[in-house]
């Protein structure tokens, strides 16, 4: 026998606001006459629609008191959703991302585990395009639920996650400043990787190694979001004008492998820089009988430090140096903010450190 479809709907909405919190506050629901005007029933319907709320463990109904909250809805929603761009993004995506984007789960299941939730990755769309996005895949989930994504991805469906009033944990290791996204980046928590001072202490890095004209060559340049230009900038501040801004945008996003090279050649027969601070947002196909100097097709003198510890760093005699975070930290304390009895905004800064190897942390 089927259930009638009005039960059913209004099973699902009071479920929805029961593990959203909607009324944690009194932990009662309002009187049987006045929730059915307010969802358009009967009584006899939302009589049976109860019925089936308290069966799951969800209402506890006492003759003569009213219709409360059960205690039990935090453990039946103990879900924590990892959004994703695309079911195959761990396959396909550009090293750098997935590389970041498994720390972040790592850190995630490990919090998760101890608190006995559940990690559930959620690809939004089938082609790793935005536009592709179907709204139908987050209206299913229930105001309060529990949400980590990283990057800027996601940009687009902003106003969607502030409107399903989802519990947020945004990692990224981006600059909002002066961006019209801060206004809804600043409504959840943030674990902010502070790539501009990891720029910065890779130039510092550099001069503390003796080179004097040291040069940025990375993808994404000039985009608003990339704090590296800034954070290059700055350390060039500190040191004191010594070395004449140097930047080259090198591209390869969507490129073949190592297109890069021939315009980083080129910029340094223009500039002749000899400290390079290189980011590139894939990992470059290497010939490892060769330094990787000699594959990027710049002299053996100039030194070299990533902005992200790639697969390379650590397979050249001596290891490159690389700018590291600790992804899985921000994994786990996105978690820990999200399982708080209280959500509110509020932002964590993961500082950047040197690796001498490349190594992720």
């Amino acid at each position: 026998m089927r259930m009638p479809v009005k039960r059913l709907e209004i099973v699902k909405h009071l479920k929805r606001e029961i593990l959203s919190g909607e009324y944690a506050n009194c932990n009662r629901l309002p009187v049987e006459s006045e929730l059915a005007d307010k969802l358009g029933v009967t009584r006899k319907t939302l009589r049976a629609a109860f019925e089936l709320l308290e069966k799951d463990g969800l209402l506890e109904r006492i003759p003569g008191k009213g219709t409360f909250i059960s205690q039990r809805p935090e453990r039946e929603n103990r879900n924590v959703f990892l959004l994703l761009p695309c079911s195959d993004y761990f396959l396909k995506s550009d090293f750098q991302t997935r590389t970041i984007i498994r720390e972040i789960l790592s850190g995630c299941l490990q919090e998760a585990c101890l608190r006995k939730a559940h990690v559930i990755t959620l690809p939004l769309t089938t082609s790793n395009d935005i536009g592709d996005f179907d709204e139908s895949t987050l209206d299913r989930l229930p105001d309060g639920s529990r949400i980590v994504f990283y990057s800027n991805w996601y940009a687009p469906i902003f106003p969607l996650l502030l409107r399903k009033k989802f519990r947020i944990a945004h990692i990224h290791n981006l600059s909002y400043r002066n961006t019209a996204l801060k206004s809804a980046v600043d409504q959840w928590i943030r674990c902010r990787a502070d790539a501009e001072s990891g720029a910065r202490e890779a130039v510092l890095h550099l001069a503390e190694q003796g080179a004097s004209r040291i040069a940025l060559a990375t993808s994404f340049l000039h985009n608003e979001f990339n704090p590296a230009k800034s954070g290059y900038l700055r350390a060039l501040e500190d040191l004191q004008g010594k070395n004449p801004p140097l930047m080259c945008d090198i591209g390869g996003i969507s490129e073949p492998p190592m297109t890069f090279v021939e315009p980083l050649r080129r910029f340094y027969q223009e500039s002749r820089f000899d400290g390079l601070v290189f980011g590139l947002h894939d990992s470059p196909v290497l010939n490892f009988a060769r330094s990787l100097n000699e594959n990027f097709g710049i002299p053996e003198n100039v030194r070299i430090v990533t902005l992200f510890p790639y697969d390379f760093n650590n397979k050249f005699t001596p290891p490159v140096p690389g700018v590291g975070f600790d992804y899985q930290a921000a994994g786990i304390f996105a978690v820990q903010s999200l399982f708080q009895d209280r959500y509110f905004p509020q932002e964590i800064v993961f500082s950047p450190r040197i690796l001498e190897g490349g190594a992720s942390l």
